[in-house]
Formats: C-alpha cells, structure tokens, sequence
C-alpha cells in the first residue's frame, strides 16, 4: 500500500521549490481535527476528517460508511489497551462450575479468552471473562433484576463460517459490562452449558436471537426457561414482531434487519454515553467526561464494532444488540433511566432509598476491582 499523507503537498505548506512545511502542515490538521471532535455535534465527524486528510496508514484506510460507529473513539481506545501490556489485570479469566447444590462458581484457569478479530476459524474455545463479580444482597443471593444478558447462539455443531457464540452481562446499576463469553465448543450444547452457567452465577435474564430454536430447546432440557427472557414488550407495542408467539417464539427477539438496525443503533448511543471518571494528576484527582467507549474493556468487541458492515459476520455485535434491546425495554420501564443516581439527595431519587442502605454496601462484595 502506498500511503500520501495530507501533510505533505498541503495547499499553502510549501515552498517555491515545492518542500513541504510539515510542522505548518500537521498544526492545521490537527486543529481541524480538534474542531471536529470537540465543536461538531457528530461523533462521525472526526472519522471523516481523519480519513480525509490522513496523517498515518491508519487514518487513510479507517472506514467512514457502512459502520455507525465512532470509528476514531475505538481507535483510541484500542490503542490505550495495546499500549498497557498490564491491561487485562483487572480481569478474571476461568470457567463456572455447577456444584451438585445447584450453585454456581467461577474457577479461575489459564485459558485463552479471545481478544482479536477476525480470527482464522471457528475452532476457538475461548475462557470466560469476569471484569466485576456479581453483587450480593446480605443474605448472600444475588440481587434480583440487576443484571442481564444478550446473547448471539449457533444451531449446529459443526459449521462452515467462522461463527462463534457470544454472550455479554450487564450491571444495570453502573449500565457497564461485568462479564463476557465468546467461543466455539466441540457441540452447541457444551456452548449453550456455558450460557446457562453465566445467567445462573448473575441471576440474570437472557435475550437472544430466536430465528434459531437450539438455545431454546437446551434451556427447556434443563429446566431453565425462566433465564430466557420473554419477547420484548417494547417490539410487540411497535409491531416489529408478530405472529404465533408460542414455545420458542415466545421468548427472545426474531431478529430482522429492522430490529438488528435498531439494535445497533441504541449500541452506538451507548458508546457515545457521556461517562465521568477520575484521572490522577501531579496536582490530585480530577473528575473528567468521556464518552463510556473509552471505559470499555472488551477489545475484541471494539475491533467488530470498528470493522463492522452489512456484509460481514460480527458476533459480538450481534450479541450486544440483543443486550440493548433488553436495556431498552428496561428504560423504557425505569421512565428513562436505569442506574441510580446516588449523587442526588432529591427525595424523588429511588437510589436513595433507605432499602439500598439496609442491604447493599459497594465494595462488600466486590471480588474484583
């Protein structure tokens, strides 16, 4: 690939003799830039002058349509986690076990959890991720309704793309992801196991894809239809899904291209949520906003989002969008919001409730930070 960067040639940033001035050059740019990001009301705006007038390789062949993502806060992103080889210490890599009490726990293993796209085929086991264990009540049980999951099933055992499972869980109280499975086993079963396991260790509802029945059937064999999420209120009130809504059809989402373009849609506005977090610096702690893509720790997850068109196989994405769905309707239920806002002491605050005091204390049952 040959790469002609937009400082070099630039209109008004040469010579008579025609040598470029690229200090010149590169200030204009980068000014424009900064206007972009921080003056334009379109998070894509900064993508498409990126790829407009390329610095690097990487700004000339990043991708400005077929993805709505904001492909330049990704970028970042993933060159933060690239550059800190220390990253994924704060998360957990192992698998659940059931113990013969019905109870589930996490065993942390060696396994490889899987942090690049795309990958060569779908022979990948991948490990189950834990950024956040669950929160308990103190009688020692999980709360009830504080998490959810999405998830993107397979049918077959065996297959000809590169497809693999994937499965996220939300927080609804801090809106982020605590947890992640994306893999493929020897046998749907095995992957459809791993599933059960994760909504078991979280209590949490799941909400999938039900244009294929095996997720549904092996939730049945096991007795765990009430981990399956019914078809989502929001969508019949809409008249996206219609029709005979028995038996598997009864539970999960029949995805279409509307309702996937939906989905992604209300995941873009999740990325670009504003998100305040504290940064240390040589005079203290200061509190700063960025949008909640820069708090991400799924690597893989942005690397689909980043590549994503309407032609490619993205699993994770899929997946995420049937976790959105879900977090939609559970907006839509909250009057607009989901997470408590403890900062408030409006008596109209919910969060401030006298119950949260009595039996919840963060931190008590924070496994992992």
């Amino acid at each position: 690939i040959f790469c002609f960067p937009a400082y070099v040639n630039r209109l008004g940033c040469y010579n008579k003799d025609g040598i470029s001035d690229v200090t010149k050059a590169l200030y204009q740019i980068c000014w424009e830039r900064y206007i972009a990001k921080y003056e334009n009301p379109d998070p894509m705006q900064i993508t498409r002058t990126k790829a407009e007038d390329p610095i690097t390789l990487q700004d000339a062949i990043m991708r400005r349509d077929g993805t709505k993502f904001p492909v330049a806060q990704i970028t970042e992103r993933i060159q933060e986690i690239d550059l800190n080889p220390n990253f994924f210490d704060c998360v957990e890599v192992g698998r659940l076990v059931q113990e013969s009490s019905g109870n589930v726990r996490f065993e942390p293993t060696g396994d490889k959890p899987i942090h690049k796209f795309p990958h060569k085929d779908n022979k990948i086991h991948g490990a189950v991720e834990i950024r956040v264990l669950p929160e308990r009540n103190r009688d020692g049980k999980v709360f009830s309704g504080r998490y959810i999951a999405g998830c993107d099933p397979i049918d077959d055992d065996t297959s000809t793309t590169l497809s693999l499972v994937s499965i996220y869980i939300l927080d609804l109280w801090t809106d982020s992801l605590v947890c992640e499975w994306t893999g493929r086993l020897d046998d749907a079963d095995s992957c459809y196991e791993i599933c059960r396991l994760m909504c078991i260790f979280y209590n949490a509802k799941l909400n999938y894809e039900n244009n294929k029945k095996g997720l549904y059937a092996y939730f049945k064999k096991m007795n765990c239809l009430y981990l399956l999420a019914e078809t989502l209120e929001f969508l019949k009130d809409k008249e996206w899904v219609s029709g005979d809504l028995r038996g598997n059809k009864m539970y999960g989402v029949n995805a279409n291209e509307h309702i996937n373009g939906y989905a992604r849609d209300r995941l873009k506005d999740w990325l670009l949520l504003p998100v305040k977090v504290v940064e240390k610096t040589p005079e203290g702690e200061k509190e700063t906003t960025v949008p909640k893509v820069m708090t991400l720790w799924n690597r893989a997850l942005l690397e689909e989002c980043r590549q994503w068109n309407p032609d490619g196989n993205f699993d994770r994405v899929s997946a995420m969008g049937m976790l959105m769905l879900m977090r939609e309707e559970k907006m839509i239920i909250a009057g607009g919001t989901i997470v408590p806002d403890r900062g408030q002491s409006s008596k109209k605050n919910k969060g401030q409730d006298p119950f949260f005091e009595r039996n919840y204390k963060p931190g008590k049952h924070h496994g992992i930070q």
